[in-house]
């Protein structure tokens, strides 16, 4: 049964691996969007209640399956305790694999007309929603001169060989880091 309980922040690891059969964390996060992280967390602090860091007992001390990077912020502010959900100490190690991409997974897709519409007016990239390349970038005058077209930009590109496009896709989604969405027909 997972628990929900205050943990001092000492005793709270982030997932370096240290686990048997649970790699490292697959997910970072640097500079501005690291800055917007913390924006966050000053502006929302009972957001961290109700978005608990998951963790597994191990060795004494708690590791962040979930929630890496709010566990870094929260150090990082001072924070000497934190809320977090306990997973059973006989939890298989592929479960933890499981909730640790889980956790950060995203389904569904965005409605970039509504919220263009409808959301221009919040901060949609400093709460961490991975907006399309300009999006915000627009002065206040020239906002009120035109309206941005919205929606995803496409781009056909042909390959020779399966191999070629995989790598391809590789390279974009690692060069734009989630900024875009790379479909394949």
């Amino acid at each position: 049964m997972i628990q929900r309980d205050l943990i001092n922040i000492e005793l709270l690891e982030y997932n370096e691996g240290q686990i048997p059969g649970v790699p490292e964390n697959p997910r970072f996060i640097k500079d501005e969007e690291y800055a917007y992280l913390l924006d966050s967390i000053r502006e929302d602090p009972d957001y961290i209640e109700a978005r608990e860091v998951i963790v597994f007992p191990f060795k004494g001390k708690y590791v962040a399956i979930g929630g890496n990077q709010r566990l870094r912020g929260c150090k990082e502010l001072g924070y000497t305790v934190i809320p977090c959900k306990l997973l059973p100490p006989d939890t298989p190690a592929a479960k933890l694999k499981r909730w640790a991409i889980k956790d950060n997974g995203s389904y569904g897709q965005n409605d970039w007309d509504a919220l263009g519409n409808d959301w221009d007016d919040l901060p949609l990239k400093a709460w961490g929603l991975a907006v399309p390349f300009g999006w915000g970038e627009d002065t206040q005058e020239e906002e009120a001169e035109q309206k941005p077209m919205f929606g995803p930009p496409t781009m056909k590109i042909e390959f020779e060989t399966e191999l070629q496009l995989k790598e391809a896709r590789t390279e974009i989604e690692e060069l734009f880091r989630g900024r875009i969405a790379v479909t394949i027909k």
